[in-house]
């Protein structure tokens, strides 16, 4: 019987680090593929992370703090990058972890805050996304500057305000934000709160673009690529369209679709191309 004790004791902890080490695996994976915009590998790794909580019967106060952060991390990271869209089903399940000790945790006020904006995991209510973005950008979280600043220039909740947009953009853009200095290149692009200024849009767009924003390049290369903004330079466009289009910007692959459909900016490729194509409609695009 003494032996059978030793031997539980022995193998219990062993259990658990490789249990830990699992849990580590999916989420470091999920990690990396929402930072590579690969929403494959973001979405397949916290299924297998929250298929393997649940079978373990892990809660919030049971799942080890590095883990904990980790996965709360990997959610952060699917949110800001534009083309990560992270399901129902994942957002259910994240719920309850976002939630925990959220009060001292800007990064979770900042993602109760995009939950309730995208009615995912709740019920939509801007006046709640809101309130969790103040609270979270109180803290200093610039994503949730940022995304306060969106609800005002959308008018989500609240009436549409391109000045304030513009107040929460720059406060987090001075904080180094990609998101907000894209969407203040969309005000001098479109005129909103500021007198139109394309050269300026382009240097908004530029800082992110070399920041690694795909955003910020896909915005770049519709400057170029359409006969209202800058002298059109198919070839400029192509450039940033395929530099976006690598991240996942599904806009600029439209966009890099229709200059291969008719030649512009490099040779004429049908095979790279839906046909049928029209060249499309610039639209206010933000980064949130």
């Amino acid at each position: 019987m003494k032996k059978l004790v030793i031997l539980i004791f022995t193998l219990l902890p062993l259990a658990i680090m490789a249990q830990n080490e699992e849990y580590t695996a999916y989420l470091e994976q999920a990690i990396a593929g929402a930072k590579n915009n690969d929403a494959k590998a973001f979405n397949t790794n916290l299924r297998f992370f929250s298929a393997a909580i649940d079978r373990d019967n892990i809660t919030p106060s049971t799942l080890g703090k590095k883990n904990r952060e980790l996965y709360t991390e990997a959610l952060y990271q699917a949110l800001i990058y534009s083309n990560i869209d992270i399901s129902d089903e994942i957002a259910k399940k994240a719920l309850k972890f976002i939630q925990y000790n959220i009060e001292s945790n800007a990064r979770n006020m900042f993602m109760m805050g995009r939950l309730y904006s995208d009615g995912k995991a709740v019920e939509q209510d801007y006046a709640q996304a809101k309130l969790w973005y103040e609270r979270a950008a109180a803290k200093g979280d610039t994503w949730a500057m940022n995304n306060l600043g969106v609800l005002y220039h959308n008018g989500n909740g609240v009436t549409k305000d391109y000045a304030q947009a513009k107040y929460w953009y720059e406060k987090a853009a001075d904080r180094g934000n990609e998101g907000s200095i894209v969407n203040i290149g969309v005000l001098y692009e479109f005129g909103l709160s500021v007198e139109k200024n394309y050269v300026k849009a382009m240097t908004y767009y530029k800082k992110a673009a070399d920041m690694g924003d795909a955003d910020g390049m896909d915005h770049l290369g519709d400057l170029y690529f359409y006969d209202d903004r800058l002298t059109i330079d198919y070839t400029k466009a192509k450039y940033w369209f395929e530099k976006a289009s690598l991240k996942g910007v599904a806009s600029a692959m439209n966009n890099l679709g229709w200059l291969y459909r008719y030649g512009k900016g490099g040779r004429r490729t049908m095979s790279k191309l839906n046909t049928g194509m029209k060249k499309p409609r610039r639209r206010e695009m933000l980064r949130r």
